[in-house]
């Protein structure tokens, strides 16, 4: 059972991939609420105007949370992306900046 989504779609795979392992069956079900941290801290209006237009059954819920998780599960990835690109480019400009000063390491 799945409480709450992870930032990476990767993990939750993973983590689903898990309930079946050598051949045995398995499930995953997913519970989660439009107050969810990840939907509040990465999509706050998209999860607000959802919870409230989407008062109904669970099964009518369902595309709603799927649409909410790709969206903020997207922007976490593309900020965590971004992130390492930017800790790379600085990585790359110090070493430069050491070759050009004669400096080893």
């Amino acid at each position: 059972i799945l409480t709450e989504y992870n930032e990476s779609t990767r993990i939750d795979r993973q983590l689903i991939g898990r309930s079946a392992r050598q051949g045995d069956p398995g499930s995953a079900q997913a519970i989660v609420a439009f107050d969810d941290e990840i939907f509040v801290s990465h999509a706050p209006r998209l999860a607000a105007w959802l919870g409230a237009f989407s008062r109904g059954s669970g099964d009518a819920r369902r595309p709603a949370v799927a649409l909410l998780r790709w969206l903020a599960q997207g922007r976490v990835e593309r900020l965590n992306r971004e992130a390492r690109e930017n800790t790379l480019r600085h990585d790359r400009r110090i070493s430069r900046t050491l070759a050009f000063s004669g400096r080893g390491e």
